[in-house]
């Protein structure tokens, strides 16, 4: 598994955690109280951590069929893709079957639960800045390629201000690129 798929995953799992800890101590009071236990409070409990013992397995499962189906060719890489939505599904079908059927675990919680991955993902470039101290939609291999404002009022029009060269010009072959292009977006005007 590549570094950045593994940071993720950590950054996923780690706020998956967070949440089904809060998660589990608010529930703690609306089931009679943070300190008494009850039967029905023991089973949203238990639900909700099975749920994220599910989420967990989801993202890593997801993680390592998305790093073997780049090595694939297309039709490959689909047919695995689709594989492993359909185990994960099934994984959950299964879950879901055995809270119902055996009344072990609240299958409300379980529900609640599988939707906490949702709120995981949304919590994961919180992590990620706590963590790295950088915003996690910035890519420092990417920044030379970003436009950025005119400085005065003069340079408006040129929309190649922060490039290193005109993209007009080929320095290899020493001719210009689409300068046909250009010409005739000025004869348009």
């Amino acid at each position: 598994m590549s570094k950045q798929t593994r940071e993720v995953l950590s950054e996923t799992l780690t706020a998956l955690g967070i949440i089904l800890g809060i998660s589990l101590v608010v529930s703690g009071f609306f089931y009679g109280g943070f300190l008494t236990m009850s039967w029905e409070k023991a089973r949203f409990c238990l639900g909700l951590i099975l749920a994220g013992a599910y989420d967990a397995f989801y993202m890593i499962h997801l993680a390592h069929t998305m790093e073997r189906a780049l090595d694939l060719d297309a039709k490959g890489a689909s047919n695995y893709a689709v594989r492993g939505f359909t185990i994960r599904i099934a994984v959950l079908v299964i879950l879901v079957l055995i809270c119902y059927f055996t009344g072990v675990a609240d299958v409300l919680a379980v529900a609640v639960g599988v939707l906490m991955l949702k709120l995981a993902l949304y919590l994961r470039p919180v992590i990620h800045r706590i963590r790295c101290g950088k915003d996690p939609d910035y890519d420092e291999s990417l920044a030379h390629l970003r436009i950025e404002e005119p400085e005065d009022e003069d340079d408006e029009d040129d929309v190649y201000a922060s490039a290193d060269a005109d993209p007009k010009q080929d320095p290899a072959a020493g001719e210009t690129k689409g300068a046909e292009v250009f010409d005739n977006l000025d004869e348009k005007e």
